[in-house]
């Protein structure tokens, strides 16, 4: 007997996830990753229009092993 979970299918699709703030020196940090996959999406409703939203996502990030191991690089400017 066969037990399938999931889509059927072990394919994901990786991208790129790059994050902007604030650094400590009062100016940019981007952190960017270079391998995440999405591990859990839902659908939103909007209620407003003029008001900011937010929208809950869940990443993993997974190591680059083309690129010394690592999960992404830190840059503050």
């Amino acid at each position: 007997s066969t037990l399938n979970l999931g889509s059927g299918s072990p394919a994901v699709t990786e991208h790129t996830i790059v994050v902007v703030g604030g650094a400590p020196s009062s100016g940019t940090r981007t952190f960017t990753a270079t391998r995440g996959i999405f591990v859990n999406q839902s659908e939103m409703i909007f209620g407003q229009r003029d008001g900011a939203s937010s929208i809950p996502v869940e990443i993993e990030l997974l190591k680059d092993e083309d690129n010394g191991n690592v999960f992404g690089t830190v840059v503050d400017t």
